[in-house]
């Protein structure tokens, strides 16, 4: 049992009262003021100290600027590890949902530190007569306007738990105002700098909040889990972790540290937090450096859910508690202590098929279906060689996606049909440029994609020929039980265009929420073919219809209105298409001007952390070769005013996909039966879909 130090601020009031004497006898009135006149005081919420930008949590644990710098991994089933870290950062802004676990949150976004709708308690004392004036409680959205005695000296203190809640009003011990903070809210709180003369003016005045409690989060991350929790209990294994503590109000101190038993979490204590797959549980404590160096969890039950609403126990109630212990190296107040639980399922080895046309071999240099192969300086290519980094994709604890790798097949002009109709089947279809599909090859796809096949079209009319477009044309078609699909080149939507991904914000899966980033609002680009859309495309959400992921009109072009969708996803079949077949285009030994402008301008829009000269500064803690990253590209198309050289997001998304794509062939894909039993002898559903 950790001993705890009691103590209370004995001459709080005495010091109060020599304050006000003080005051009162250095008070000198105006001989220029009239005391009849009204003065005001307006008081504005201006920010909220000690805090960070409001990002997202992290993805993996393994992979953040952690200053513990360590991590552990536990089994939770045959198939299952949890692997679980620590990190300290500065308390982020912000009133979470009040959602129970299995609630998908919208993502929200606020370019303020304090939010408008926290309401806070403010107290006006008036030095001169020694009296409380006004004990107001309102909200952040709004000015307060107090009216003052002009002439006389006044000083404010304002506090809050930071929630749309009522704020309590303070209890008055000797004159003092005190509070007590909670352990499922924050407590901020602010003061006048000294005495404020109300001048006989309106006198704005700033409330500039600083956090009086530390907080510690249990983060679940269920991105590589394969399922949704539905059922969680975790209980701390001292009862005494936390306390509560008296804030004098008129100085901001804190006393009488009081422990409270520490909260067993259940679903309805986790809420998501813009990702939709990682839940977060808040705890408050007053008096953090002594008490939470060290925080031990039993994971007592926990239960995942599929999308046929099967219900599958990971860890019983009556199985021994999984036992995880998290260091922090200085808890402190203003601080968040992190500890961080990530559920990865390794998935077995998937066959890519990879489908390309000859075109001369030069497609081959640039790897447009990310086939294997080398370019002309012997180098492996990005697409590739992002798949086969295993920090990437791979079965080391701190891989980003736990899986066993790939193996690969390529078709180069023909023979797609007789690749879909071997015997092992490729669980996913990588679809590029310079492939015409004959009716046969069509025919063969489709029956693919309706068995659980999974296809990724990296497409455009880049030969010129109505053949190829007409093939693409017939698959859509038939992919979506309709015949009034057309497929069309857009005008000019070439080489520099930009296009924004999730551009209404409605998109919520992992492909824009993936595990190699948040990829919502950001930007993709083209190479030098123009784009090919699907017009008539069924829209919406129903099981036949498609998703749309981003505008099809460029934002960096304005001469031209939009018709078509150029990246969608089937709802029900799993199919992603891009009409863009440069959308993976790279030449890691081409460096030369282009679209891109600026120092070795790069005219491909795919990009890795493997280029030469193009280091990783927008990811320092995943700096190794071959992880995905955005590159400065685009242009200033007809001088529209367009910033030039933004960040495209083409290797993030590709790497999202990829993730997508396996996941969705391990559970439900065209081998399901071929699945490693370590889901199915436990009763696991095979029909999920990774949404």
């Amino acid at each position: 049992m950790k001993k705890h130090t009691y103590f209370r601020l004995l001459y709080s009031s005495l010091l109060i009262c020599l304050l006000f004497a003080i005051s009162a006898c250095k008070k000198e009135k105006n001989p220029v003021l009239n005391e009849t006149t009204d003065s005001k005081f307006i008081f504005s919420v201006a920010s909220l100290n000690n805090s960070p930008n409001n990002k997202l949590a992290s993805t993996n644990p393994l992979n953040n600027n952690n200053n513990n710098n360590s991590y552990s991994i536990t089994p939770i089933s045959s198939a299952i590890n949890i692997i679980y870290g620590s990190k300290e950062e500065n308390i982020a802004p912000g009133i979470q949902p009040n959602s129970a676990i299995n609630k998908i949150t919208k993502k929200t976004a606020s370019t303020t530190i304090v939010y408008p709708y926290m309401r806070y308690r403010i107290l006006l004392y008036n030095i001169t007569t020694n009296i409380l004036e006004k004990n107001i409680e309102t909200d952040a959205s709004r000015n307060l306007e107090i009216p003052v005695t002009a002439g006389d000296e006044y000083r404010w203190y304002a506090y809050s738990y930071n929630t749309a809640g009522n704020v309590e009003e303070p209890v008055m011990e000797n004159n003092i105002p005190t509070i007590r903070t909670a352990a499922d809210k924050e407590f901020i709180w602010a003061s006048s700098d000294g005495p404020i003369l109300a001048s006989g003016a309106t006198i704005p005045l700033s409330i500039n909040f600083e956090h009086k409690v530390a907080e510690v989060i249990v983060e679940i991350n269920t991105q590589e889990l394969l399922g949704t929790i539905t059922d969680i209990e975790v209980e701390f294994a001292e009862v005494d972790y936390f306390n509560t503590g008296k804030i004098n109000i008129l100085t901001g101190d804190i006393s009488d540290i009081i422990p409270y038993t520490s909260p067993l979490l259940d679903e309805t204590n986790f809420t998501t937090v813009g990702n939709p797959q990682i839940y977060q549980a808040r705890i408050y404590t007053a008096d953090p450096i002594n008490n939470i160096e060290s925080l031990q969890l039993n994971i007592n039950k926990l239960s995942s859910m599929h999308h046929d609403n099967s219900v599958k126990e990971l860890h019983t109630a009556t199985d021994p508690p999984k036992q995880v212990t998290f260091s922090f190296n200085a808890p402190q107040i203003a601080k968040s202590h992190v500890a961080s639980l990530n559920f990865k399922y390794t998935i077995p080895t998937k066959k890519i098929l990879h489908v390309t046309g000859d075109g001369n071999n030069s497609n081959l240099n640039f790897s447009f279906a990310a086939q294997p192969g080398s370019n002309t300086a012997g180098q492996n290519l990005p697409p590739h060689s992002m798949l086969k980094q295993e920090l990437n994709y791979g079965a080391l604890p701190n891989s980003i996606v736990s899986t066993h790798g790939y193996t690969h097949q390529t078709v180069l002009n023909s023979g797609l049909k007789a690749a879909l109709e071997e015997t092992t089947k490729p669980d996913i279809v990588i679809m590029s440029l310079f492939y015409t599909m004959t009716d046969a090859d069509v025919t063969a796809l489709n029956t693919y994609l309706n068995h659980g096949g999974v296809v990724m079209m990296f497409v455009d009319n880049a030969t010129g020929f109505s053949a190829e477009l007409l093939a693409y044309q017939k698959f859509i078609n038939a992919a979506f039980d309709v015949t009034n699909i057309i497929m069309s080149v857009s005008p000019f939507y070439g080489g520099g265009s930009l296009f924004r991904l999730d551009h209404e914000g409605i998109v919520n899966d992992r492909i824009i929420y993936g595990p190699f980033g948040n990829l919502s609002n950001q930007f993709w680009g083209t190479d030098t073919h123009n784009v090919l859309v699907a017009e008539n495309l069924p829209i919406g959400t129903a099981t036949n219809q498609a998703t749309v992921y981003c505008n099809p009109q460029p934002d960096n072009v304005t001469q031209f209105a939009p018709t078509g969708q150029v990246m969608f996803k089937h709802n029900s079949k799993k199919l992603f298409y891009i009409g863009n077949s440069s959308f993976l285009s790279t030449r890691p030994d081409l460096i030369y001007g282009g679209w891109a402008g600026g120092d070795n301008p790069i005219k491909v829009p795919f990009a890795t952390v493997f280029l030469p000269n193009y280091p990783n500064t927008a990811d320092p803690t995943r700096n190794y070769n071959d992880y995905p990253m955005p590159r400065r590209y685009g242009w200033d198309a007809f001088g529209v005013g367009y910033t030039p050289n933004s960040m495209v997001y083409n290797a993030p998304l590709f790497a999202n996909l990829m993730a997508w794509a396996i996941y969705q062939a391990e559970i439900s894909g065209i081998n399901k039966d071929r699945i490693t039993e370590n889901w199915q002898e436990e009763g696991k559903d095979n029909s999920y879909i990774w949404e």
